[in-house]
């Protein structure tokens, strides 16, 4: 199988398909090249004739260590993690010493959600295979994920040790370096991963972020379109027929922009919806039903459409989180002053009618995301830091989350201190309309921290050590929000600090 190995090792996947295909067609119980087909088929993104191929190997010798493994990581991509799991464990009843079988379960593990025996496994397969980069670089990636920078830096550096060139360890290192706020270390390991791999999306996409936090916005939103080419975090591009727009005036014709992340984004980036239509064209927005009827009467906007239902004609389109780029906007020139999005008048009434009881400073308090952001652990506060600001006699504190995290109030025993009108709080409008009432807002970097900047209240943001790029480093302002004052972490993880900060500066600013 000499020429096959040869179109394998240079990535000639379909001309390898082609020999090993000639094998079997002599020898049909040739198991290697059975087996090798299926990492041949596997590489051109046939996953269900790869798993024929490795299941016929087993068939054939069911001890075949490679076989099981290769048929449990083509289970793996497919998301068929229990199968996954049962090929790896069947890989390792045969070869207890089975290197990969270890470090490959312990990947499902994690995805399983079950971090501490992943972790096991890792280090398993690195006392068998003490050079085996992978393993460091995997061991790594789990460190990061339950904050261990340090030790995730020192498996990154022994991955590379054995791999001079591995991309990855080095894309990996850089965010591990930047969770420690040493940005230009971490640029300098997101271009090494660039260089070796120049079509790397993720390195790219970290490089732009780590640009955009440096406040390099020119440079950083253009690698940040590189997040279309992701591979493990995948954002997937629009397949829309109709070109995606450049910038160029738009002459009467129909413009689609549309939302892609997060409701926090949404809420930043509709400030362009302007913008574009000073571009003399009809300005679509397809967006988070949440969001729909807060952005309704935000200047420029057309027609708002929830995500899901038919979209009308249009002739050209752009993600939300593109237009900074296409705008080449700079710190200097970020649009929108404060207020630009408006919170329903009647509501707004309604909710003074219903909050004039309260005697003092008015303070809304959020404190959680949403749980199923990446990242969320890091950003979100725990209520309890929170009491240290409540028995300030001249203000009322005022609950603006709702969802998970709301019980809090009452396993920290603050029903009596923290006035909760979540069971009436219907939609972000609502939220819009209560803030419109209120002295102050203090929240974690979540949705509300863009709502309150977005309609021009007064909004302290609590920021974790190295926060999410918009926020930038070091300032106490937000160029994005001119109402808004950021407090940070001094250290990883000190939420006591921030609250301290906080209520020193509650203190400094008695209550009207």
């Amino acid at each position: 199988m000499g020429i096959a190995g040869q179109h394998h090792r240079g990535g000639r996947f379909s001309q390898a398909e082609h020999v090993y295909r000639q094998i079997l067609k002599a020898r049909p119980d040739h198991v290697a090249a059975r087996n090798n087909l299926g990492v041949a088929l596997k590489n051109q993104g046939r996953l269900d004739d790869a798993i024929a191929c490795y299941r016929r190997a087993i068939e054939i010798n069911p001890d075949f260590t490679d076989a099981h493994c290769n048929l449990g990581n083509a289970l793996y991509e497919q998301e068929r993690l229990d199968e996954a799991a049962a090929c790896f464990r069947r890989a390792i009843e045969i070869d207890a010493e089975c290197a990969k079988a270890h470090d490959s379960l312990g990947g499902v593990l994690d995805k399983q959600g079950r971090p501490d025996e992943a972790i096991a496994r890792f280090r398993r397969g690195l006392e068998l295979h003490p050079d085996d980069a992978d393993a460091h670089n995997n061991l790594g990636v789990k460190q990061m994920e339950q904050g261990r920078a340090e030790a995730a830096i020192a498996s990154y550096r022994r991955a590379l040790e054995i791999d001079p060139d591995y991309a990855d360890a080095h894309n990996n290192f850089g965010n591990a370096l930047k969770s420690q706020g040493k940005l230009d270390e971490a640029m300098s390991r997101y271009r090494r991963a660039i260089e070796i791999k120049p079509d790397y999306g993720d390195a790219h996409f970290n490089y732009g972020l780590a640009l955009l936090s440096a406040g390099d916005l020119a440079r950083g939103w253009t690698e940040h379109e590189w997040r279309w080419k992701r591979t493990s975090v995948p954002t997937h591009a629009r397949n829309f027929s109709q070109p995606l727009w450049d910038g160029s005036r738009l002459d009467g014709r129909t413009i689609l922009l549309h939302a892609e992340q997060g409701l926090g984004d949404t809420i930043q980036f509709i400030r362009y919806a302007a913008m574009v239509a000073d571009r003399g064209g009809r300005v679509a927005v397809e967006c988070h039903p949440l969001v729909i009827r807060l952005i309704a009467g935000v200047p420029g906007i057309d027609e708002p459409i929830r995500m899901g239902r038919e979209l009308p004609p249009f002739d050209v389109h752009a993600p939300l989180l593109s237009l900074p780029m296409i705008f080449d906007t700079t710190l200097e020139t970020i649009p929108g002053d404060a207020g630009y999005i408006r919170a329903d008048g009647r509501r707004v009434e309604a909710w003074k009618d219903r909050l004039s009881g309260f005697a003092g400073r008015k303070v809304g308090l959020c404190w959680q995301g949403n749980p199923d952001f990446p990242g969320d652990r890091w950003r979100s506060i725990p209520l309890r830091y929170f009491a240290v600001l409540l028995d300030d006699p001249s203000s009322t504190f005022i609950n603006l989350h709702k969802g998970a995290g709301e019980g809090q109030i009452g396993e920290c025993g603050l029903e009596d201190r923290i006035v909760n009108y979540s069971a009436e709080v219907k939609s972000l409008v609502d939220t819009a309309a209560i803030m419109e009432n209120l002295d102050l807002v203090i929240t974690s970097d979540t949705s509300v921290a863009h709502l309150a900047g977005a309609i021009g209240r007064p909004v302290w943001t609590l920021l974790q050590f190295m926060p999410d790029w918009r926020w930038l480093l070091e300032r106490e302002d937000s160029p994005w929000y001119p109402t808004m004052r950021l407090f940070r972490q001094g250290t990883p993880g000190d939420w006591e600090g921030v609250l301290a900060r906080v209520k020193r500066a509650l203190d400094a600013n008695p209550a009207p």
